[in-house]
């Protein structure tokens, strides 16, 4: 056979050659069944391998993505450390997180992956290398990146006789097979050539092949045979697709994913719908413009509505390097339809791959060589009527989902998109504005598309079981609901959601097609129990791809909400599994939130109280606050028709000497005060009296009762704290000492602590805002304080006549309780999650009263930073606490090694809990920041103040008293003047040293440590707090420059006046509005618009009030 030669019509000279080589992706042709070997789905219970049935080799058709029927050759790799990690793996998840399995799971990991590092360099080292007959080999499914597998306990579908084959990500021996001629006139040892027909045989069991079955109906929705391992052997033909190599990466290959941007109108060019169901939107330009400010916009997308799949005219199994103006099709990813211009010149997409008008040609802009390179620019041209593609940029493209016109107010007139988008058409004539540049889809966003495209084949086989009511027994069942596991876990990577993997599937419309499942009707009679047991676990998956802040995800399934809101009397307990799901899709969506009635609230207090699940807790809670802003109509509206019509709905708490019961001892009754529990058994799961379910309800419940006194709801806090007494001060204060308790639950009380009596009343940020206004009379006075930054003492607001809790009398109490927390909690432990939740509150705590002004003293803000830096150092933390007595292993002290140096930087659940710590860490140290700035300039004032009474004194001169005089030139750099600026220096150096607060070099080492975590708020914060600690001076007098000293008492007034008002202005300005709110925002606001001009003049300005105000930052 000569070098150069025909493979599927086409010449293959300079492509893969006649041999085969390790690291080429062929496919297999069986010559039995006359069709290729695939496999299209992702799921583990559907993983078989099947062979399609009379197909023409040259130019097989009904091949719904080319990467289906393509497998890498890949040489025998080791795998004896990863199946020893996956064993421990499994230990882990079942005995749970022992510090002697954690040691191990850790080591095996670190030998897994050393593991998989030699097997990628021996596979790099070893690409290219001819194989020979008798060799071993492994397949790796391109679609699915798995390896073909055959199976030692699992028997073919088909022929019972035989074993089942089927595909894997992991390694195996049974992964392992040999590659033997069909034919003796070739031996082993000879060179594999293109063309031959081969045979693979087990090395796990020898003797046993590859082996086709009889073609059968393999699902709802397609025949074929399947391949398995027996005795009898199918012989296979070689098919090149391609040969890779490290300098073809930057060409376009046949089968390559690729988006096409219109470079001048920064618009993709887009369809929507879904393969084998229906296009939902015809193909047009969605604008995504590159906006500077907008970093996501720097970065192509990641919607799958952008990716197409650019084949070879002549075959879709070419995945050889294009080149320009070779004849090519442009299949779209998500419909798995072809381009298309039709004869009246419309741009549409057709299904059938063998039609001339879906056959285009790429013309470069800038020609530097044959092959199509990625971020090129193309011009498209249609090869039958000789048009171009051309986009109408004035013309809009009209959305077929949104002509109906439902009210926007409602469920289903939200619109989920708001994306501009434009008309695609046909141009006779190549224009130079229609310029594409030829994006590259990263391999890991393919992965993700396949894997989540490969899942609908079997929603839509599971549909139409339910539709056509096919028997579900219990193996069926399981199947299923580990198919919807893996969807779910797809979407929480190491438990935390990713927005890329959740938007394809909305881009492939799984969700869709996971709601019309549901919306099958729950037959009764045998099977009952197992389609309860689908429908939940459907219900999880809608819930995973609810989790995370993305709007778009939540409006595009609102529509839904109407169906939902009728099954929360589901039997079985599917109600919960609705109710967990429309928590996340209400979660801080405001404009879902704004459309939920008072109706829809009865229903969910209703539910509430026939069923007592903390799931319905959560649907309320989430009315309450919508992304950090109070909702206060729907806070009080809850409190009214739940918390004073229903107590006995509510778990209630006192304390044992107001119950005669064990003094000191908070008690917790679930059944209106008939019978008390000691709280710390009733949360104790070692205990008798322990119930999850009222665990998770009381734990819940807590979370509520915080939610309603978001954003200062005066009423809520009157009703919990005072009316009712849900949650007294010494309740909560007793909770968050007692060390019998849970630190989740300590957590909890602590949080409750600050909405219920420290975020209330009068009490102010006196940080947040630099306050540049000095009363001259105060400067330098004991009273300068009170004056400077609380107008009268913190909390003693009044709710209807009676006084809230003063915390200046608790006060005391709190910060000596901090100190001592924080002085014996210097280290954090990993493992420890309920323990670092805690943490994270008491420092939530600690800022709240640092901001509000009750550290004002110099020395317990001193006293406050050890521990505080202490914590805040990750290079104390432990990944798991000591054994008893023992101290940590040898193994231990490797895994303890290994995460001080990179292990607490990786992204994970422990080190999220431990991150969030950190960052109030961080909150609080911005503040003492914030402290040390404003004090130095009172300091400064202070020192000016001085200075000028002791000259108009004339007594003598001080060392800053030159700096009054407009004479005093600082550039002069005559001797005298040297002199005097270097004492002027020396007096502010030490003003400065006084007044510091931090050591600064192991505070930035510290902060540097911090901003190696992989966490964007822990870089961003550790960063600005640097940057902030070491331009601290040159802040300071950059405020001295803006001060403002005020020496009539017109002045004086209006700027107590101001300082009066502007918290409430700040409150307010941060939440939605209930009435009383909108007039008590327009009093404060026509107060201030009065001080903005002379009394009884609207027309004439008075500057000094306009001054004090810019100055406190009203404007």
């Amino acid at each position: 056979m000569s070098s150069s030669f025909a493979l599927n019509g086409y010449n293959r000279g300079s492509g893969m050659g006649e041999y085969l080589c390790i690291g080429d992706y062929i496919c297999l042709y069986c010559e039995e069944t006359e069709g290729y070997v695939y496999s299209y789905q992702s799921s583990s219970a559907n993983n078989g391998l099947c062979i399609y049935t009379n197909q023409d080799r040259n130019r097989p058709l009904n091949i719904p993505n080319a990467h289906a029927v393509v497998f890498q050759v890949c040489i025998q790799n080791r795998y004896k450390l990863n199946k020893k990690y996956r064993k421990w793996q499994a230990l882990s998840a079942a005995e749970g997180s022992e510090s002697g399995i954690k040691v191990m799971l850790n080591q095996a990991k670190l030998a897994a992956e050393a593991e998989n590092k030699d097997n990628m360099a021996e596979q790099k080292r070893q690409h290219g290398k001819r194989v020979r007959y008798g060799e071993i080999v492994q397949l790796k499914h391109l679609f699915t990146r798995k390896f073909v597998h055959m199976s030692t306990t699992h028997t073919s579908k088909k022929d019972k006789n035989n074993m089942r084959v089927s595909l894997h990500e992991f390694n195996a021996k049974n992964a392992q097979f040999r590659i033997l001629p069909r034919y003796k006139v070739k031996s082993e040892g000879e060179v594999v050539q293109l063309y031959d027909q081969i045979v693979f045989e087990s090395v796990k069991s020898p003797g046993h092949y590859f082996h086709s079955s009889e073609p059968y109906q393999i699902d709802r929705f397609s025949v074929g045979a399947e391949v398995n391992l027996g005795v009898e052997r199918s012989s296979f033909t070689l098919i090149g697709s391609f040969r890779d190599t490290p300098e073809q990466e930057k060409f376009v290959r046949g089968g390559s994913f690729i988006r096409l941007f219109h470079k001048e109108l920064e618009a993709y060019l887009v369809g929507e719908g879904l393969f084998d169901e229906v296009v939902t939107e015809d193909v047009h330009f969605r604008l995504r413009a590159i906006d500077q400010h907008r970093p996501k916009s720097l970065s192509p997308s990641t919607s799958g509505l952008t990716y197409w799949q650019i084949e070879a005219e002549h075959s879709i199994l070419d995945g050889d390097v294009l080149r320009w103006e070779q004849q090519i099709r442009l299949r779209h990813g998500l419909t798995r339809q072809y381009l298309c211009i039709d004869s009246k010149m419309e741009v549409s997409l057709l299904p059938d791959s063998t039609d001339p008008r879906t056959v285009f040609r790429l013309h470069s802009v800038l020609k530097e060589r044959d092959e199509i390179q990625y971020e090129s620019y193309a011009r498209i041209e249609h090869m039958l009527t000789g048009c171009w593609l051309h986009a109408l940029k004035d013309e809009d493209y009209k959305k077929h989902q949104y002509e109906d016109g439902d009210n926007e107010k409602s469920m289903q007139g939200l619109r989920w998109d708001g994306a501009e988008v434009r008309k695609v058409s046909a141009s006779s004539e190549s224009i130079y504005d229609d310029a594409y540049t030829i994006q590259r889809v990263e391999p890991r966003d393919i992965d993700n598309f396949n894997y989540v495209a490969g899942m609908v084949p079997f929603l839509f086989n599971l549909i139409q079981d339910r539709k056509s009511a096919s028997q579900l027994n219990a193996r069926k069942t399981h199947s299923i609901i580990t198919s919807l596991k893996e969807v779910k876990d797809f979407m929480l990577p190491e438990g935390l959601p990713d927005k890329d993997r959740q938007k394809l599937m909305r881009n492939l419309r799984v969700i869709d097609l996971l709601v019309k499942l549901l919306q099958c009707p729950l037959t009764s009679g045998e099977e009952e129990s197992h389609l309860i047991r689908v429908f939940k676990e459907a219900y999880d998956v809608l819930h995973a791809y609810m989790i995370g802040k993305s709007r778009k995800n939540a409006l595009y399934f609102a529509k839904y909400i109407d169906f939902f809101q009728t099954q929360f009397t589901q039997k079985g307990g599917i109600g919960l599994n609705v109710a967990q799901m429309i928590v996340e899709l209400i979660r801080d969506k405001r404009k879902i939130v704004d459309r939920i009635t008072k109706s829809h609230i009865d229903i969910f207090i209703q539910l509430l109280r026939q069923n007592q699940n903390f799931r319905f807790l959560d649907l309320l809670q989430v009315l309450c606050v919508c992304d950090g802003v109070a909702i206060p109509n729907n806070q009080t509206y809850i409190v009214q028709q739940w918390l004073r019509s229903y107590k006995d709905s509510v778990y209630l708490m006192d304390r044992g000497q107001n119950i005669n019961k064990r003094p000191n001892i908070v008690y917790t009754s679930t059944d209106g005060g008939t019978s008390w529990t000691a709280l710390h058994l009733f949360v104790d799961p070692l205990c008798p009296e322990y119930d999850e379910d009222k665990y998770h309800f009381l734990l819940h419940q807590l979370e509520l009762l915080k939610a309603f006194c978001y954003g200062r709801n005066d009423f809520a806090i009157h009703v919990i704290t005072r009316e009712f007494g849900y949650v007294t001060w010494e309740d909560a204060f007793l909770c968050i000492q007692a060390d019998l308790l849970p630190d989740a639950i300590r957590a909890r009380f602590t949080e409750l602590i600050i909405g219920l009596f420290v975020d209330v009343g009068n009490n102010y940020s006196v940080l947040d805002n630099p306050n540049i206004c000095f009363v001259y009379d105060y400067v330098g006075s004991k009273d300068s304080d009170r004056e400077q930054s609380q107008y009268e003492k913190p909390g003693t607001a009044t709710v209807d006549g009676e006084v809230v809790k003063d915390l200046v009398t608790i006060f005391p109490v709190l910060r000596d309780w901090m100190a001592d927390f924080l002085s014996s909690n210097c280290t954090m432990t990993a493992t420890l999650i309920g323990h670092n939740l805690l943490i994270e509150q008491v420092l939530r705590l600690l800022h709240h009263l640092v901001k509000f002004g009750y550290y004002m003293d110099l020395d317990d803000v001193r006293l406050l930073l050890p521990p505080l830096l202490s914590l805040l150092d990750g290079r104390h933390d432990v990944p798991f606490p000591k054994d008893k007595g023992k101290g940590y292993s040898k193994e231990g002290n490797k895994a303890v090694q290994h995460y001080k140096t990179t292990g607490r930087f990786e992204k994970s659940l422990e080190t999220e809990a431990i991150v969030n710590a950190k960052f109030q860490a961080m909150e609080v140290l911005d503040l003492l920041l914030t402290f040390q700035r404003n004090l130095r300039l009172k300091v400064f004032v202070a020192r000016f103040k001085v200075t000028e009474q002791i000259a108009i004194k004339k007594k003598s001169q001080t060392v800053l008293e030159p700096l009054l005089y407009e004479t005093f030139d600082p550039s002069e750099q005559t001797k005298k003047s040297l002199k005097k600026q270097k004492v002027v220096l020396r007096e502010l150096r030490e003003m400065f040293h006084g007044s510091a607060i931090f050591i600064i070099e192991s505070t930035t080492a510290i902060l540097m440590d911090l901003s190696n975590y992989k966490y964007d708020k822990m870089v961003v914060k550790s960063l600005d707090i640097l940057n902030k600690m070491y331009s601290s001076e040159n802040d300071m007098f950059r405020l001295a420059q803006q001060a403002l000293v005020l020496q009539t008492h017109d002045s004086a007034r209006v700027h107590r006046e101001v300082q009066r008002s502007l918290p409430t202005l700040r409150r307010l300005a941060r939440q939605k509005l209930n009435d009383q709110q909108v007039q008590l925002m327009s009093e404060v606001l026509d107060e201030l618009a009065e001080f903005c001009h002379l009394p009884k003049t609207p027309e004439e300005p008075h500057h000094m009030n306009q001054n004090i105000m810019i100055s406190h930052g009203t404007v």
